[in-house]
């Protein structure tokens, strides 16, 4: 096992509390094995698509996955999934293929967040995980967002229970019970941040990073940036169009609309009053690499 595997998988937990201080309560839910089941049992009375293009998309929570889903699913020969392997499975690759082979549509794909390869399905052996979905066809997209907004979008986001806002002005709206109005002003509100508890999760965040970089960096991937990608609006139909062609299918008939409107600003330090303070802490640790870059 290489070190940044075993630094991963004996890491104490961070913003999320363990079952007895042992498991991610999503290891120990019995709703991923029904799942499975659920698939399996489908797999074997419905025809499998032996032709589908297959794509899975690593990152880590709030780099844009979300938006990045919608857009993809905005073609209709494109069935990307959620959070698939959000719980427990016995064997992740196979439902994943299964998954795939019962899609009607022309490609299948799915996100799964690198937490959830450590503290939920628990991988000993990610590479080989990922060498196995690769030799089954899947193809890989890493999505990645500067850490320091990564880690404090994901903290606002858990502490004040606000993950998206929808674009009114956006056709096709498919998730009506998104936030919005007061709400929205709430998660935007400044902040004063638990400093030791922000730099905890700050330091797991690049650690994350650094896994997901190590495992993908045997394998031919695409490399998706939330902020040159998906922060601007102008961006999404170009990216999604290159992903369709590194997925296999055609661009799609009509342009793209994640639907989406960003709810933090894109400068993290416009919300947080004790940033100067912060800022002494990450300097003094040898962390100041972490810090955000000044505006352009």
């Amino acid at each position: 096992m290489t070190d940044i595997i075993s630094r991963t998988l004996t890491h104490p937990p961070v913003d999320t509390r363990y079952i007895a201080g042992l498991w991610h309560p999503a290891r120990v839910s019995p709703r991923g094995f029904w799942t499975e089941l659920r698939v399996l049992g489908a797999s074997l009375i419905k025809p499998a698509n032996r032709h589908v293009h297959k794509f899975l998309i690593i990152g880590r929570a709030r780099s844009g996955s979300t938006l990045l889903t919608r857009l993809l699913n905005d073609h209709p020969q494109v069935h990307c999934g959620r959070e698939i392997l959000s719980r427990r499975v016995l064997f992740p690759q196979r439902f994943l293929n299964r998954l795939a082979q019962k899609t009607p549509q022309a490609a299948y794909g799915a996100k799964l967040l690198s937490y959830q390869m450590i503290q939920v399905q628990r991988f000993r052996d990610p590479v080989g995980f990922l060498q196995g979905l690769a030799d089954s066809g899947f193809r890989f997209i890493h999505l990645e967002r500067d850490t320091f907004a990564q880690t404090f979008s994901l903290d606002i986001a858990q502490t004040r229970r606000i993950y998206h806002q929808r674009d009114e002005s956006a056709a096709g709206q498919r998730n009506p019970g998104w936030e919005h109005g007061e709400k929205i002003a709430q998660a935007a509100a400044p902040v004063q941040l638990d400093l030791d508890d922000f730099i905890a999760r700050l330091k797991w965040s690049a650690l994350l990073l650094e896994y997901e970089r190590h495992c993908l960096s045997g394998f031919d991937h695409m490399t998706v940036s939330y902020e040159t990608d998906l922060q601007d609006q102008s961006a999404h139909q170009p990216l999604a169009d290159r992903v369709f062609d590194w997925i296999g299918v055609p661009p799609a008939p009509t342009p793209v609309a994640g639907g989406m409107k960003k709810i933090l600003p894109a400068d993290p330090r416009e919300m947080i009053t004790n940033y100067e303070a912060l800022a002494d802490r990450l300097h003094r640790e040898g962390l100041s690499d972490l810090l955000p870059a000044p505006p352009s």
